[in-house]
């Protein structure tokens, strides 16, 4: 994948995992406010043409009170998931007693050290939080992904297996659960959004694959 479609598709995955990142502060929401008019351009327009302005739309408002609730809220869907249902974490739904630090741990971090990509230290957390995720499959089409000695078509291969291996097994029940329990509509968009971006990318990634390479994974599957 080269050009646009990558370009369009790590800024796609990128602004998902800052929606998500960490509970907003005044920094990370004027960063987001500076996005509002790429959410109203390609790709967002394109893969996401009713959340995408929408939530640039919330973002404008003039509303003082809008930081305080956005934390309220992310406190209560990602720090109080005994009442959402809504862990950002992975193991949290690959594991039988939907515990923290599983398997999935262990495999992202090592996919994380192998292609040279340094979480963003918001937090203390495992490595499988959803942004944490979104973020890497960014850095994987982006140059940052190309380590030394590392060809574009192994980063793209590997964006492509940690999509279906790790993201899409568990990121989409994550935006469902936020659609549907957030106490603002700024999550219930950015949730409609992240899901539409991710749908985008996981098409796009599928798209490129080389034909040899999906007869490959059908016939491992089997």
């Amino acid at each position: 994948m080269r050009g646009e479609p990558r370009d369009a598709c790590r800024v796609l995955c990128a602004f998902s995992a800052l929606l998500f990142d960490a509970a907003p502060d005044e920094g990370s929401l004027a960063a987001l406010r500076t996005g509002t008019d790429l959410l109203r351009e390609p790709p967002f327009s394109t893969v996401a043409p009713q959340a995408a302005p929408h939530l640039a739309q919330i973002l404008e408002r003039e509303d003082d009170a809008l930081l305080d609730e956005l934390r309220q809220d992310y406190a209560f869907l990602f720090y109080m998931v005994g009442m959402s249902g809504a862990s950002p974490y992975e193991s949290v739904y690959r594991t039988d007693d939907r515990t923290l630090c599983g398997p999935t741990t262990a495999q992202v971090e090592e996919a994380y050290a192998r292609f040279g990509f340094e979480p963003p230290a918001t937090e203390a957390r495992p490595a499988d939080h959803v942004a944490t995720e979104l973020a890497f499959l960014a850095h994987l089409l982006s140059e940052g992904g190309r380590t030394e000695g590392l060809a574009e078509g192994l980063a793209e291969t590997e964006a492509r297996r940690f999509a279906r291996e790790h993201l899409t097994a568990f990121a989409f029940d994550v935006f469902t659960q936020v659609e549907n329990v957030a106490r603002t509509e700024f999550y219930r968009t950015a949730a409609r959004l992240a899901a539409d971006a991710l749908h985008a990318v996981t098409r796009q990634l599928a798209a490129n694959q080389p034909a040899s390479a999906a007869a490959s994974e059908t016939d491992q599957g089997a």
